[in-house]
């Protein structure tokens, strides 16, 4: 650390920017810097370490910089953040230092404002806000706008600072990050400056500066008003911010404490666990001197950041800094057994993983229990014996864990996220430690189609986005969703999951093969007994209750609309239904859609209603062509007499009554997986029509339930009409015989309910019994 204090100091700001070959943002970035509008002086120091044209440019703008502002420092090449930073604040001439990456556009008021709240409040951190813009092109912007019309730039798509959601006064040093932070010059010392030991590895550096500056009484807050844009670059920095295990290490090594393990290990639910174990952290009694000198390291020990104890014997134990069977001799103090099942989770895998034998104090059977429960679902297997006052627990062998994180399908397909949260819930009720993960970063579930009370149950709730450490994580994913989105998203590992539900074939097998041979596979066979499973309880409590009534018509059939127009095949069917309905002019058929506008409303909550829109974009432009394609066809069949459009986002017990009011279900989609609405209707007796495509998708027992129309495979660029690039060419899809669909509808509407019963509830039972043991 550089604690070496310089030239003397005069009221006002320094702006500190290090920068490495990033001209072109820096220079916007120095703009703004350039046209504040404050009553105090300033100056923006700018220390260089790269070998682009910085220093070309910084010339220029000198040139009419008067007040001679800029002050540019030219150093070798360097990406030690720390040290540049120090060598910015040694040559500042100013008593509040703030330090701005080079890379942010910032209001006219940034100085001013910031300079105001350290005359309100000594020995203050002032945390400025970043809203994280997604796209920014300064040529088109221009600077005259950055200059005169700073505001537009929030009219632009961003994400907003995650930081806005969080507690700031629990450990404030978890918020200090140096996009913009600003602080007394005398703090910034006294803590001792940036460490230079974190070098060229990304991360925590700045965290730790704030962990310093919090022990020596300095005062945090986020400045809400003060609103800063960082300037897209993504590519970039994914390269730039390669591993920060090495700093992360580094962290707990300067400051051995149980809050930076929580943060390190689980930082997702840091919060929560922190207040849990502050509850323990006054009656904490530290191990004898016997067992510290015994072991070579002891967890469960509650050391917090305000003890200023460094003893590396002694951790929590959720995250540690050693690799794999490194230690010799671990121990585990009582402590342990009061803590909730997440810690004890989290300090039992970190402890097998760097030593093959735990010790505790002799313990009684409950506590073994308690032991051999958690490493099954660590998916540990351990023997214990007793040696002197001791239980000695040895891993003897890996199996699969039972913590699970889902990545639930994309909320544009809710018949399948349906199936998802159901398996999360009853993995959750069996006794898995479950993390629900969402692409589109939904928070509240309430308005999806096929929406579920019990899915949305406080106990599940807890699990969005849970972190149980580091170690034992496996996940389960859409086949359907590796397919269509990006595979780098999710994790390409050998205790990843994949359910086959795909849409539509893969017509290259070895591509297939391919793409799946990493992961554990799940054939189509599994997805539709969750999908049967997800809606058998429903139907069943539906069938007890007073809405259960068979109201239906007969000739009244539904289709949903779920995943689109082509993709369900409503072209097909309306073509179909238009010939049956000139011989038989009562039928009916009720297409239910879901309502995507309000649907979608929920997606993204950290940004703006620019970039909401921004990604949403297509997905509604499409729904909204659809809805209109689906509207045009019954105009031009003339079958506004006979089919009904609902568009609306029902829960599944109104998806169930919904189905349960007409005599029929016919979904003929291109798609190849079943819909849990197919289960629904078999349950309540239903006709049934479906594709012979799915045939082989259906679950064995229920196939004598439906009636198959006749389908073929076609290239899917040509079936569904889209150009034939080369992701488009890999698959296949389907579509029915319309004339043989016509017919089938005939038929069936005169000979509803299939009659035929076989033993549901046996069926059920078994199918879970089956889950449980292939998860």
């Amino acid at each position: 650390m550089n604690t070496n204090k310089t030239r003397p100091t005069k009221k006002g700001i320094s702006v500190i920017i290090p920068t490495f070959n990033r001209i072109d943002y820096l220079y916007p970035t120095l703009i703004c810097l350039l046209n504040q509008n404050t009553n105090f002086n300033y100056e923006i120091l700018i220390v260089d370490s790269g070998e682009d044209e910085t220093e070309k440019i910084i010339k220029i703008l000198k040139l009419n910089d008067k007040e001679n502002k800029i002050i540019y420092k030219k150093i070798k090449r360097n990406t030690n953040r720390s040290l540049i930073r120090n060598i910015g604040a040694k040559i500042s001439k100013f008593d509040i230092l703030c330090f701005l990456d080079n890379d942010m556009l910032v209001q006219p008021t940034f100085i001013q404002d910031h300079f105001d709240e350290h005359l309100k409040t000594p020995h203050l951190i002032a945390l400025g806000k970043r809203h994280s813009l997604l796209n920014f092109d300064f040529s088109v912007f221009g600077e005259d706008d950055l200059i005169k019309n700073f505001t537009e730039l929030s009219r632009l798509p961003a994400y907003y600072d995650e930081r806005d959601n969080l507690n700031i006064g629990i450990q404030p040093w978890r918020f200090v990050f140096t996009h913009s932070v600003s602080l007394e010059k005398k703090d910034f010392y006294e803590a001792g400056g940036f460490n230079i030991k974190f070098g060229n590895n990304w991360g925590y550096e700045d965290l730790e500066l704030g962990f310093r500056l919090q022990k020596i009484g300095c005062k945090f807050k986020l400045l809400e008003n003060i609103v800063s844009y960082h300037q897209p670059h993504f590519i970039q920095s994914l390269n730039e911010q390669h591993s920060t295990k090495e700093n992360s290490k580094l962290f707990f090594k300067l400051h051995n404490c149980f809050e930076i393990e929580l943060y390190n290990a689980l930082y997702q639910n840091f919060e929560e666990h922190y207040m849990e174990l502050s509850n323990f952290e006054k009656d904490f009694i530290f191990p004898e001197k016997e067992i510290i000198n015994k072991f070579d390291l002891i967890f469960g020990c509650l050391i917090s950041s305000s003890q200023n104890i460094l003893n590396k014997k002694m951790q929590l134990g959720c995250f540690c800094v050693y690799d794999n069977r490194q230690v010799n001799t671990l121990f585990i103090i009582s402590n342990f057994f009061a803590y909730s099942l997440i810690i004890q989770i989290s300090i039992l895998s970190e402890a097998f993983r760097i030593s093959k034998v735990v010790y505790f104090k002799k313990l009684n059977k409950k506590q073994i229990d308690i032991i051999y429960f958690s490493c099954l679902k660590l998916g540990y297997n351990i023997s214990f014996s007793e040696c002197d006052n001791y239980t000695l627990f040895t891993k003897i062998g890996n199996f699969n864990s039972r913590i699970y994180s889902i990545f639930l399908p994309d909320l544009l397909q809710p018949e399948k996220r349906y199936v998802y949260f159901w398996l999360a819930n009853f993995l959750n009720k069996n006794d898995y430690l479950i993390s629900i993960l969402d692409g589109r970063k939904v928070l509240m579930f309430e308005n999806e189609d096929y929406s579920s009370s019990d899915f949305y149950s406080l106990d599940l709730l807890k699990c969005v986005n849970r972190s149980y450490g580091t170690e034992r994580n496996r996940y389960i994913v859409s086949w359907d969703m590796i397919l269509t989105d990006d595979e780098k998203s999710f994790p390409q590992a050998e205790n990843t999951i994949i359910l086959q539900d795909e849409n539509y074939e893969i017509k290259n097998k070895l591509l297939q093969n391919r793409l799946i041979n990493q992961y554990t596979n799940f054939d189509k066979s599994v997805y539709s007994m969750l999908s049967f499973l997800s809606v058998y309880e429903n139907v069943k409590e539906y069938k007890k209750s007073k809405f259960s009534k068979n109201s239906a018509m007969n000739f009244s059939f539904c289709t949903f609309m779920e995943n689109g127009y082509k993709e369900d095949g409503i072209d097909l069917l309306l073509s179909s239904f238009a010939f049956v309905c000139q011989r038989k002019k009562n039928i009916t058929l009720s297409i239910k859609l879901p309502n995507y506008e309000i649907q979608l409303k929920n997606a993204y909550p950290q940004h703006n209603q620019e970039s909401k829109y921004d990604k949403i974009y297509y997905a509604l432009q499409k729904y909204r062509l659809d809805k209109y394609k689906l509207m045009f066809e019954i105009e031009k069949l003339k079958l506004n007499q006979n089919v009904k459009i609902i568009e609306d986002n029902y829960n599944i017990h109104q998806i169930i009554d919904f189905i349960n009011n007409h005599s029929g279900i016919i979904q003929i989609g291109r798609i190849c997986c079943v819909p849990p609405q197919v289960y629904i209707a078999i349950l309540l007796d239903k006709s049934v029509i479906i594709p012979m495509h799915q045939y082989n998708s259906i679950v064995n027992e229920m196939r004598s339930y439906c009636t198959f129309v006749k389908s073929y495979s076609n290239y899917f660029a040509e079936e569904m009409n889209v150009p034939n690039n080369c992701d488009f060419n890999k698959f296949l899809s389907f579509r029915v015989d319309i004339d043989s669909l016509s017919k089938l509808i005939g038929e069936v509407s005169n000979n509803f309910g299939t009659g035929k019963r076989i033993n549901f509830q046996e069926l059920k039972r078994k199918y879970e019994n089956y889950i449980r043991a292939i998860f």
